[in-house]
């Protein structure tokens, strides 16, 4: 999350970058949207290990699937 939020500062234009703050505690207030899902996984399997493993599979997929989509992003600085 720091990271996250050093990049938001760091790459905004001065002009945006209250929007882009703004947009950054957005996504902070719903991370807890995630628990829900990631409850009903551990629950469905029964190992909260396995459950950590599927959702670490998901968000690499997820990851490749924006670093192919937006190549722009890559170019970033």
């Amino acid at each position: 999350m720091s990271l996250n939020m050093t990049m938001l500062q760091t790459l905004a234009p001065p002009e945006m970058r209250g929007r882009m703050m703004a947009i950054g505690m957005m996504t902070f207030g719903a991370m807890p949207l995630s628990a829900l899902p990631f409850g009903v996984l551990a629950e469905a399997r029964g190992s909260t290990a396995d459950s950590l493993f599927i959702s670490g599979i998901l968000l690499t997929v997820a990851t490749l699937i924006f670093w192919v989509a937006y190549p722009t992003f890559r170019r970033l600085r």
